[in-house]
């Protein structure tokens, strides 16, 4: 009886570790396709940098177009 409960411990023990494994496996290979960009990004560089361009002043009101980029319905807009 004795010799039984030490194989099944054993075969116990050999499942968890392969269940462990595989777990392991599947969640880094996720987080490694989920983060990809990230993870591209700091093996090849990073992002590119650009330039500034020209500094221009900013749009006064009530001249050219609204400067809101979603229009307001009627009654709701602003007081000028």
């Amino acid at each position: 009886m004795r010799k039984g409960r030490a194989t099944v411990l054993r075969l116990h023990l050999a499942a968890a570790l392969l269940a462990g494994a595989a777990l392991l496996l599947v969640s880094v290979s996720g987080a490694v396709l989920i983060f990809r960009p990230e993870l591209e990004d700091g093996v090849f560089g990073g992002p590119v940098r650009v330039e500034p361009g020209p500094v221009t002043r900013p749009r006064l009101r009530g001249r050219g177009p609204d400067p809101s980029p979603y229009p307001l319905p009627r009654g709701e807009r602003e007081s000028t």
